[in-house]
């Protein structure tokens, strides 16, 4: 399982799922709502969760696409899901703090997984953005 927003599907995220889908025998890719990237990001993303969704499943790395959890930090996703491994991208440290709290509630074990960066100079999402931040 991964998270991630995927805001302008590129060639950092197609890496990315690559990695991620070899920790396993299926990939699940949790897709950020709108209103967790405006709050955590500081802007609105530049593709709806509509959008950002189809991407991904066009791109055919993902066995299932999911929207995240409509109340942050519940982790319902996880805990329907039941996923052997979670990969974390390199710039992901608060969502595993985040994950690792929660992770006494759970009733299955979790591996994680850490996929380094791709070429982060050109394939960052906020790079490509222009860095758009909303005031």
């Amino acid at each position: 399982m991964v998270f991630g927003v995927f805001d302008g599907y590129h060639e950092g995220h197609r890496y990315f799922l690559r990695s991620a889908r070899k920790g396993g025998e299926c990939l699940i890719v949790v897709v950020a709502r709108d209103e967790y990237v405006e709050r955590t990001k500081k802007r609105i993303p530049k593709h709806n969760l509509a959008v950002r969704i189809k991407s991904i499943k066009e791109g055919g790395l993902a066995d299932y696409v999911y929207p995240s959890d409509a109340q942050e930090g519940s982790w319902n996703i996880i805990r329907e899901k039941k996923p052997d491994s979670i990969a974390l991208g390199y710039d992901q440290n608060m969502l595993y703090d985040s994950i690792a709290r929660a992770l006494p509630d759970f009733k299955t074990k979790h591996r994680f997984i850490y996929i380094d960066a791709h070429e982060p100079a050109l394939y960052k999402s906020s790079i490509l953005q222009g860095k758009k931040r909303r005031t």
